[in-house]
């Protein structure tokens, strides 16, 4: 999994848990982990703003001030 900010700032992520998101502009990501591994998209508190459907997924237009941590597991 991957999250990118428009201006080319990249956070590559492996384990299953919690990132950080400090980005408040539009960015993008890729979900290519093994088959089936959700991304779930969260807020400050924790609470799931979104998730994808399991890798493959991408968005090229991501709305990162909606969130603040990607969890991939």
């Amino acid at each position: 999994m991957c999250a990118w900010k428009n201006t080319g700032d990249k956070i590559s992520m492996w384990a299953c848990c919690n990132y950080r998101i400090p980005w408040l502009e539009n960015g993008s990501w890729i979900n290519n982990q093994f088959r089936g591994i959700v991304a779930n998209f969260l807020d400050d508190d924790g609470v799931s703003k979104w998730h994808d459907a399991g890798a493959f997924s991408q968005d090229p237009d991501a709305p990162w001030y909606r969130v603040n941590w990607t969890k991939n597991c």
